[in-house]
């Protein structure tokens, strides 16, 4: 607004307009001039008037693109902390006693020093 306060003070527009009440050929341009003007005047952003479809589809693509972003990363690190390490101790046959990670016990990835394995032919003691 305040540029078109300016260019009026300097009576630019009434110059443009005069040029182009001249030309007919430039006669589009001064009904595009001013229905600009009159959308500012009623609140309105110029840019609002003219946009181009395809920027703001390029703009919502990259706010869903952002937002599912942002998921992938909050489930990485979810499953990064639902690999904590609980450890458990557990006492072989021979009457070893060692720490075993359970998340590794079960899926089978635990070293040698991790776990211990379990005679399975040694009996398990009865309840009493």
């Amino acid at each position: 607004r305040e540029l078109f306060v300016r260019f009026h003070e300097y009576n630019i527009l009434d110059l443009f307009f005069e040029m182009v009440n001249q030309e007919q050929s430039l006669m589009k341009w001064k009904i595009v001039i001013h229905e600009i003007f009159f959308y500012i005047f009623h609140g309105l952003e110029p840019e609002d008037i003219i946009y181009d479809r395809k920027v703001e589809s390029n703009n919502i693509a990259k706010k869903l693109l952002a937002k599912e972003d942002d998921k992938k990363r909050d489930r990485r690190l979810a499953d990064q902390r639902s690999q904590l390490k609980t450890w458990t101790e557990i006492e072989a046959c021979d009457g070893i006693k060692k720490a075993v990670s359970i998340h590794e016990a079960v899926i089978g990835n635990s070293s040698k020093e991790e776990t211990v394995k379990i005679d399975t032919t040694c009996e398990m003691p009865t309840p009493k």
